[in-house]
């Protein structure tokens, strides 16, 4: 997957939160206080990365 698709993905995901939050009630964890290595054995995607850093947050 490209960066480009990774980052719209996550940005989509964060700008629609109160609309997925209405299709299944798991969005309500959607926070950025979980956007850290330390919460995920998977490696971040470069474009997710990218997304993270803009709003602040600072991922491996």
């Amino acid at each position: 997957m490209s960066d480009k698709v990774a980052y719209n993905i996550v940005k989509t995901m964060f700008d629609k939160k109160a609309d997925l939050v209405n299709v299944h009630r798991e969005a309500l964890n959607f926070d950025y206080k979980y956007q850290t290595n330390a919460h995920s054995p998977i490696p971040y995607h470069p474009g997710a990365i990218k997304y993270f850093a803009e709003k602040g947050i600072k991922l491996k």
